[in-house]
Protein backbone atom coordinates (compact mmCIF):
# COMPACT_ATOMS: atom_id res chain seq x y z
CA UNK A 1 0.00 0.00 0.00
CA UNK A 2 2.83 2.39 0.88
CA UNK A 3 4.60 1.66 -2.39
CA UNK A 4 1.47 2.41 -4.35
CA UNK A 5 1.00 5.71 -2.59
CA UNK A 6 4.63 6.70 -3.11
CA UNK A 7 4.42 6.38 -6.87
CA UNK A 8 3.70 9.75 -8.49
CA UNK A 9 0.68 9.79 -10.81
CA UNK A 10 1.18 10.18 -14.55
CA UNK A 11 -1.35 11.83 -16.81
CA UNK A 12 -2.31 10.61 -20.26
CA UNK A 13 -2.12 12.91 -23.26
CA UNK A 14 -5.90 13.40 -23.39
CA UNK A 15 -5.82 14.62 -19.76
CA UNK A 16 -3.19 17.24 -20.59
CA UNK A 17 -5.03 18.61 -23.62
CA UNK A 18 -7.61 20.80 -21.96
CA UNK A 19 -10.03 23.14 -23.74
CA UNK A 20 -7.63 26.10 -23.69
CA UNK A 21 -4.78 24.10 -25.26
CA UNK A 22 -7.06 22.74 -27.99
CA UNK A 23 -8.48 26.17 -28.86
CA UNK A 24 -5.07 27.85 -29.07
CA UNK A 25 -3.79 24.96 -31.17
CA UNK A 26 -6.71 25.26 -33.61
CA UNK A 27 -6.24 29.03 -33.97
CA UNK A 28 -2.51 28.64 -34.58
CA UNK A 29 -2.99 25.84 -37.12
CA UNK A 30 -5.65 27.78 -39.04
CA UNK A 31 -3.44 30.87 -39.32
CA UNK A 32 -0.50 28.69 -40.31
CA UNK A 33 -2.52 26.93 -43.01
CA UNK A 34 -3.73 30.29 -44.36
CA UNK A 35 -0.10 31.39 -44.61
CA UNK A 36 0.99 28.14 -46.27
CA UNK A 37 -1.79 28.50 -48.84
CA UNK A 38 0.06 31.49 -50.29
CA UNK A 39 2.59 29.10 -51.81
CA UNK A 40 5.79 29.61 -49.82
CA UNK A 41 8.82 27.93 -51.38
CA UNK A 42 11.42 28.73 -48.71
CA UNK A 43 10.47 27.46 -45.26
CA UNK A 44 13.01 29.29 -43.06
CA UNK A 45 10.68 32.02 -41.84
CA UNK A 46 7.86 29.50 -41.51
CA UNK A 47 9.87 27.66 -38.85
CA UNK A 48 10.08 30.69 -36.54
CA UNK A 49 6.42 30.67 -35.36
CA UNK A 50 6.50 26.87 -35.01
CA UNK A 51 9.41 27.04 -32.57
CA UNK A 52 7.77 29.80 -30.53
CA UNK A 53 4.45 27.97 -30.39
CA UNK A 54 6.18 24.71 -29.40
CA UNK A 55 7.61 26.46 -26.34
CA UNK A 56 4.20 27.96 -25.59
CA UNK A 57 2.63 24.51 -25.77
CA UNK A 58 5.36 23.12 -23.50
CA UNK A 59 4.65 25.67 -20.77
CA UNK A 60 0.90 25.23 -21.17
CA UNK A 61 1.15 21.45 -20.71
CA UNK A 62 3.34 21.85 -17.62
CA UNK A 63 0.80 24.28 -16.13
CA UNK A 64 -2.06 21.88 -16.86
CA UNK A 65 -0.10 18.96 -15.44
CA UNK A 66 0.52 20.80 -12.16
CA UNK A 67 -3.15 21.69 -11.85
CA UNK A 68 -4.33 18.15 -12.53
CA UNK A 69 -1.97 16.21 -10.23
CA UNK A 70 -1.93 18.90 -7.52
CA UNK A 71 -4.71 20.35 -5.46
CA UNK A 72 -6.13 23.85 -5.76
CA UNK A 73 -6.38 23.93 -1.97
CA UNK A 74 -2.79 22.81 -1.48
CA UNK A 75 -0.62 25.16 0.61
CA UNK A 76 2.40 24.22 -1.51
CA UNK A 77 3.51 26.69 -4.19
CA UNK A 78 5.81 24.79 -6.55
CA UNK A 79 7.10 26.90 -9.46
CA UNK A 80 10.76 26.14 -10.27
CA UNK A 81 10.19 27.44 -13.81
CA UNK A 82 8.26 30.53 -12.82
CA UNK A 83 4.70 31.16 -13.99
CA UNK A 84 4.19 28.63 -16.77
CA UNK A 85 0.77 30.08 -17.59
CA UNK A 86 2.17 33.58 -18.11
CA UNK A 87 5.10 32.26 -20.16
CA UNK A 88 2.77 30.22 -22.34
CA UNK A 89 0.52 33.21 -23.05
CA UNK A 90 3.43 35.48 -23.95
CA UNK A 91 4.94 32.99 -26.36
CA UNK A 92 1.56 32.18 -27.90
CA UNK A 93 0.91 35.88 -28.51
CA UNK A 94 4.31 36.24 -30.20
CA UNK A 95 3.71 33.17 -32.39
CA UNK A 96 0.42 34.65 -33.61
CA UNK A 97 2.09 38.01 -34.36
CA UNK A 98 4.80 36.23 -36.36
CA UNK A 99 2.17 34.43 -38.42
CA UNK A 100 0.29 37.67 -39.10
CA UNK A 101 3.51 39.37 -40.29
CA UNK A 102 4.33 36.39 -42.50
CA UNK A 103 0.86 36.43 -44.00
CA UNK A 104 1.18 40.18 -44.63
CA UNK A 105 4.55 40.00 -46.39
CA UNK A 106 3.36 37.00 -48.39
CA UNK A 107 0.24 38.87 -49.52
CA UNK A 108 2.27 41.97 -50.40
CA UNK A 109 4.59 39.87 -52.55
CA UNK A 110 1.57 38.57 -54.45
CA UNK A 111 -0.40 41.80 -54.87
CA UNK A 112 2.29 44.50 -54.73
CA UNK A 113 5.51 42.75 -55.78
CA UNK A 114 7.07 46.03 -56.94
CA UNK A 115 7.09 47.28 -53.32
CA UNK A 116 8.60 44.20 -51.69
CA UNK A 117 12.19 45.41 -51.86
CA UNK A 118 11.08 48.55 -50.01
CA UNK A 119 9.29 46.58 -47.29
CA UNK A 120 11.97 43.89 -46.95
CA UNK A 121 14.33 45.60 -44.41
CA UNK A 122 11.45 46.54 -42.09
CA UNK A 123 9.97 43.07 -42.34
CA UNK A 124 13.28 41.42 -41.50
CA UNK A 125 13.96 43.67 -38.51
CA UNK A 126 10.45 43.41 -37.00
CA UNK A 127 10.25 39.65 -37.58
CA UNK A 128 13.63 38.89 -35.95
CA UNK A 129 12.95 41.34 -33.12
CA UNK A 130 9.60 39.77 -32.21
CA UNK A 131 11.01 36.24 -32.34
CA UNK A 132 13.96 37.03 -30.05
CA UNK A 133 11.81 39.24 -27.81
CA UNK A 134 9.43 36.35 -27.15
CA UNK A 135 12.23 34.32 -25.57
CA UNK A 136 13.81 37.35 -23.91
CA UNK A 137 10.64 38.45 -22.09
CA UNK A 138 10.23 35.08 -20.33
CA UNK A 139 13.25 35.78 -18.12
CA UNK A 140 12.53 39.46 -17.41
CA UNK A 141 10.34 39.00 -14.32
CA UNK A 142 10.88 35.32 -13.57
CA UNK A 143 12.15 36.11 -10.06
CA UNK A 144 8.58 37.07 -9.05
CA UNK A 145 7.22 33.59 -9.73
CA UNK A 146 10.20 31.23 -9.53
CA UNK A 147 9.98 29.71 -6.05
CA UNK A 148 8.97 26.89 -3.79
CA UNK A 149 6.93 28.08 -0.83
CA UNK A 150 4.30 27.12 1.72
CA UNK A 151 1.42 29.54 2.14
CA UNK A 152 -1.20 28.73 4.76
CA UNK A 153 -3.82 31.17 6.02
CA UNK A 154 -5.02 31.51 9.63
CA UNK A 155 -8.26 29.72 8.80
CA UNK A 156 -6.34 26.60 7.72
CA UNK A 157 -4.41 26.38 11.00
CA UNK A 158 -6.78 26.11 13.92
CA UNK A 159 -3.97 25.27 16.34
CA UNK A 160 -2.00 28.36 15.42
CA UNK A 161 -3.30 31.91 15.44
CA UNK A 162 -0.73 33.14 12.90
CA UNK A 163 -0.67 32.50 9.19
CA UNK A 164 2.42 30.86 7.74
CA UNK A 165 4.05 32.04 4.54
CA UNK A 166 7.52 30.60 4.15
CA UNK A 167 9.64 30.57 1.01
CA UNK A 168 11.60 27.33 1.00
CA UNK A 169 13.60 28.14 -2.11
CA UNK A 170 13.68 30.95 -4.66
CA UNK A 171 15.83 32.57 -7.30
CA UNK A 172 18.16 34.98 -5.53
CA UNK A 173 18.29 38.62 -6.63
CA UNK A 174 22.00 38.28 -7.37
CA UNK A 175 21.47 35.39 -9.76
CA UNK A 176 18.42 37.08 -11.26
CA UNK A 177 20.41 40.24 -12.00
CA UNK A 178 23.19 38.20 -13.61
CA UNK A 179 20.72 36.26 -15.75
CA UNK A 180 18.90 39.46 -16.72
CA UNK A 181 22.10 41.26 -17.74
CA UNK A 182 23.37 38.34 -19.84
CA UNK A 183 19.92 37.82 -21.37
CA UNK A 184 19.60 41.52 -22.22
CA UNK A 185 23.10 41.69 -23.73
CA UNK A 186 22.44 38.67 -25.95
CA UNK A 187 19.10 40.11 -27.05
CA UNK A 188 20.59 43.54 -27.89
CA UNK A 189 23.69 42.15 -29.60
CA UNK A 190 21.70 39.83 -31.84
CA UNK A 191 19.23 42.51 -32.91
CA UNK A 192 21.80 45.27 -33.37
CA UNK A 193 23.97 42.92 -35.39
CA UNK A 194 20.95 41.99 -37.49
CA UNK A 195 20.14 45.68 -38.14
CA UNK A 196 23.76 46.38 -39.09
CA UNK A 197 23.89 43.50 -41.55
CA UNK A 198 20.53 44.49 -43.08
CA UNK A 199 21.79 48.07 -43.59
CA UNK A 200 25.01 46.82 -45.18
CA UNK A 201 22.98 44.62 -47.53
CA UNK A 202 20.75 47.55 -48.49
CA UNK A 203 23.85 49.64 -49.24
CA UNK A 204 25.21 46.79 -51.39
CA UNK A 205 28.33 46.61 -49.23
CA UNK A 206 27.79 42.92 -48.55
CA UNK A 207 25.63 40.30 -50.20
CA UNK A 208 22.71 38.69 -48.45
CA UNK A 209 21.01 35.34 -48.88
CA UNK A 210 18.34 35.16 -51.58
CA UNK A 211 14.95 34.32 -50.14
CA UNK A 212 11.92 33.60 -52.31
CA UNK A 213 8.54 34.89 -51.22
CA UNK A 214 5.23 33.53 -52.59
CA UNK A 215 5.04 36.34 -55.17
CA UNK A 216 8.68 36.33 -56.25
CA UNK A 217 8.78 36.39 -60.06
CA UNK A 218 5.50 38.24 -60.51
CA UNK A 219 6.08 41.40 -62.58
CA UNK A 220 9.76 40.37 -62.76
CA UNK A 221 10.15 40.85 -58.99
CA UNK A 222 13.40 39.59 -57.50
CA UNK A 223 13.93 37.52 -54.32
CA UNK A 224 14.73 39.55 -51.23
CA UNK A 225 18.20 39.50 -49.67
CA UNK A 226 18.05 38.42 -46.03
CA UNK A 227 20.63 38.67 -43.28
CA UNK A 228 22.56 35.57 -42.24
CA UNK A 229 22.00 36.74 -38.65
CA UNK A 230 18.45 35.37 -38.93
CA UNK A 231 19.90 31.86 -38.75
CA UNK A 232 21.87 32.79 -35.63
CA UNK A 233 18.83 34.36 -33.94
CA UNK A 234 16.71 31.35 -34.88
CA UNK A 235 19.08 28.97 -33.05
CA UNK A 236 20.54 31.08 -30.24
CA UNK A 237 17.32 32.61 -28.81
CA UNK A 238 15.64 29.33 -27.75
CA UNK A 239 18.96 27.80 -26.66
CA UNK A 240 19.62 30.72 -24.30
CA UNK A 241 16.15 30.31 -22.76
CA UNK A 242 16.63 26.55 -22.35
CA UNK A 243 20.04 27.03 -20.73
CA UNK A 244 18.81 29.62 -18.24
CA UNK A 245 15.63 27.73 -17.36
CA UNK A 246 17.66 24.57 -16.75
CA UNK A 247 19.99 26.41 -14.39
CA UNK A 248 17.10 28.14 -12.61
CA UNK A 249 15.11 24.93 -12.24
CA UNK A 250 18.12 23.09 -10.83
CA UNK A 251 18.92 25.90 -8.41
CA UNK A 252 15.37 26.33 -7.08
CA UNK A 253 14.74 22.60 -6.67
CA UNK A 254 17.99 22.16 -4.75
CA UNK A 255 16.56 23.40 -1.45
CA UNK A 256 17.53 22.59 2.12
CA UNK A 257 15.26 19.96 3.70
CA UNK A 258 15.94 21.44 7.13
CA UNK A 259 14.19 24.66 6.15
CA UNK A 260 11.21 22.65 4.99
CA UNK A 261 11.11 20.56 8.17
CA UNK A 262 11.15 23.68 10.37
CA UNK A 263 8.01 24.91 8.67
CA UNK A 264 6.38 21.48 8.56
CA UNK A 265 6.78 21.00 12.31
CA UNK A 266 4.56 24.03 12.91
CA UNK A 267 1.71 22.59 10.86
CA UNK A 268 -1.10 20.20 11.75
CA UNK A 269 -0.65 16.58 10.67
CA UNK A 270 -3.21 16.82 7.87
CA UNK A 271 -1.36 19.80 6.33
CA UNK A 272 1.93 17.95 6.60
CA UNK A 273 0.52 14.91 4.79
CA UNK A 274 -0.96 17.09 2.06
CA UNK A 275 2.32 18.92 1.46
CA UNK A 276 4.31 15.67 1.39
CA UNK A 277 1.92 14.12 -1.12
CA UNK A 278 2.19 17.18 -3.35
CA UNK A 279 5.96 17.05 -3.17
CA UNK A 280 5.90 13.38 -4.10
CA UNK A 281 3.97 14.13 -7.27
CA UNK A 282 6.01 17.17 -8.26
CA UNK A 283 9.54 16.53 -7.09
CA UNK A 284 11.08 13.09 -7.63
CA UNK A 285 14.25 14.03 -5.76
CA UNK A 286 12.25 14.90 -2.65
CA UNK A 287 10.56 11.49 -2.79
CA UNK A 288 13.91 9.68 -3.10
CA UNK A 289 15.39 11.58 -0.13
CA UNK A 290 12.31 10.89 1.99
CA UNK A 291 12.56 7.14 1.25
CA UNK A 292 16.25 7.04 2.17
Amino acid sequence: MDEEQSEPPYLHLKELLNEKVIITCIVFLLLYLFTLSQGWRDILFLLFPIIVYAFSLFFSIISTNKQKIGSNESPLIYSPLGSERKSSFRLYFVSILLLIILFWIGAESLYHPQLILTYSPYFQFIFAFLYSFGFFIILVDIWKFCRIAIDISEEDIKENSEAIEKIISSLSIKKYKLITIINLLIFLILNLLNILVIILIELNLISGIHYYLPGTGIESSQPISISIVHFIIFIVSPLVLIAFLTLINKDVRDFNNEDLNKVMNKLPKNCQRQIIENFKTLNKRFLEERET
